[in-house]
């Protein structure tokens, strides 16, 4: 554990009687010293004319905070190299204010993980995704006039009613480095965008709200590089690229253990042609939440551009670098979202129709050679996705949601690389104890109805051993399933994990 998180946590300990939340209030600035005071005081008999009046606290307008947290995990499964997967010691900042119809956020991230810094099987381009980073997160400005509100900066937009799985949810990319964190709202990363609301009152029906959002930049959030622990390029090219009688003749783990491998994504972060277009209505109802969304972005996970087998045992012989090209097309998306409080849980939907969502398709083309071609190449289709959701609370607190994602494929591209219109599922359930001290949760979340295209199931408990400081524990499990997936390559993945995080 770093010197810097026993020093935070002692200072926190030592000063959470005397904390001053703040910052929550719409009232900034006010005089309001003498309100209730005074004449008044002396005609209703508490003490003397000559006690000064109870000092009225004012609301502060600006408030700084943050989490500061260590996480080691350590591989199940026997594998080369040590048993340690990670020890990222992490630190958020977070500075927000309000003043009159004015609103801001700056908040920064940084992490270092000395597992990876630490251990030399780690080619240069994980180090630099999972080893140490640097960057700003959530950093906007907001101004409010009436039923009006304008937002400048890099904020979260969270589209769709999906806790664990959403088809609609396409406004920010997501941080998929480490599959295992299953909620959401964990995984989103801010983008840079201009957004405006409309608020307008329905009456005794309820409320509307228009939204109209244009994205600058063209970020695809963070994934696992091809050779990290979490990669899957060997898995894809030993499933798409051997037949099973030249496996034996090309060790693929030799081949990669001498590159440099990393994605590159084709379009340009701020070119003004890749500008994405966002809108939404909602109406917010007695028990019914209903929205209708329209969508013109950069497809946020992109298609592969892969080089041939050959290129990569040619890199490997030179002891040089090898690229992985990501392309990411432009799509459009029309949906549907909706919410619905029922007597005894919230039942949650989403529909979406993507008429030219890009794919990856490919085949063997060649097996008459030592070295066998994958014909990798790019298409588009039109897909409808749906999503049905069920969230539950009581017994004593505890919570469980469940949901349940289906596409369907309209004239659907033979030769699909990945099965974009699987089934896909998760469940998620929590149980508070001691008071609520201690937490117990546990997930799973398979593509394909009986894990065909992989699975992963998690569980894990908090405890809250003071004021905001809670230490975790639990473990992952990974199946990858006997079909093509996102997890595939994953049998040497499973892992046990600990950590200590304070807030302040």
């Amino acid at each position: 554990m770093l010197p810097l998180f026993v020093l935070l946590v002692g200072v926190g300990l030592a000063d959470e009687d005397s904390s001053d939340e703040g910052g929550g209030d719409d009232d900034w600035g006010e005089d309001d010293d003498d309100a209730g005071w005074g004449d008044e005081g002396d005609e209703a008999g508490f003490g003397d004319d000559d006690a000064p009046p109870p000092e009225v606290k004012k609301a502060q307008w600006w408030r700084l905070g943050g989490t500061v947290q260590t996480d080691e995990a350590w591989w199940l499964n026997e594998r080369e190299g040590p048993a340690l997967a990670r020890a990222r010691q992490t630190l958020d900042l977070e500075l927000s204010a309000s003043r009159g119809p004015w609103r801001a956020m700056i908040e920064g991230h940084g992490e270092v993980d000395l597992a990876i810094l630490g251990q030399e099987q780690w080619d240069d381009p994980t180090r630099e995704a999972h080893g140490l980073l640097l960057q700003p997160r959530q950093v906007w400005m907001s101004f409010a006039a009436g039923p009006l509100e304008t937002t400048v900066g890099r904020q979260v937009v969270a589209w769709g009613e999906g806790r664990l799985v959403s088809v609609v949810d396409v406004a920010n990319p997501k941080d998929m480095r480490d599959p295992g964190m299953v909620d959401l709202e964990d995984l989103r990363l801010p983008v840079t965008m201009a957004r405006a609301s409309l608020s307008v009152p329905a009456g005794a029906t309820g409320s509307h709200t228009f939204e109209l959002a244009s994205i600058l930049e063209s970020s695809f959030g963070m994934r696992s590089p091809p050779l990290g622990p979490y990669g899957s390029l060997p898995g894809l090219i030993e499933s798409g690229g051997l037949p099973p009688d030249m496996a034996a003749l090309i060790d693929m783990d030799e081949v990669f253990s001498s590159l440099d491998v990393d994605y590159r994504h084709l379009q340009d972060r701020w070119d003004p042609a890749h500008t994405g277009t966002l809108g939404r209505w909602t109406w917010r109802g007695s028990g019914v939440d209903l929205s209708l969304m329209g969508a013109s972005v950069l497809d946020p996970q992109g298609v592969f551009v892969l080089p041939e087998l050959t290129e990569i045992l040619a890199a490997s012989n030179e002891g040089g670098a090898l690229t992985i090209d990501i392309d990411h097309r432009r799509m459009t998306m029309v949906g549907h979202s909706g919410v619905a409080q029922t007597p005894g849980a919230l039942v949650r939907w989403e529909v979406a129709y993507k008429p030219d969502m890009p794919v990856n398709v490919g085949q063997i083309i060649d097996t008459s050679t030592l070295i066998p071609a994958l014909d990798l190449r790019i298409d588009e289709t039109a897909l409808v996705q749906g999503v049905v959701g069920l969230s539950w609370s009581g017994w004593g607190g505890a919570t469980l949601d469940i949901d349940l994602s289906k596409g369907f494929l309209i004239d659907p591209p033979a030769d699909l690389i990945f099965p974009i219109d699987a089934p896909q599922w998760g469940l998620r359930a929590a149980k508070p104890l001691l008071r609520e001290r201690l937490m117990l949760d546990a997930s799973v979340l398979s593509w394909g109805w009986f894990g065909d295209y992989g699975a992963l199931a998690r569980v894990g408990a908090s405890y809250e051993i003071a004021n905001a400081l809670y230490a975790s524990a639990g473990a992952i499990a990974y199946w990858p399933g006997s079909e093509r997936g996102p997890l595939m390559g994953f049998d040497q993945h499973d892992r046990v994990f600990t950590g200590l995080r304070w807030d302040f």
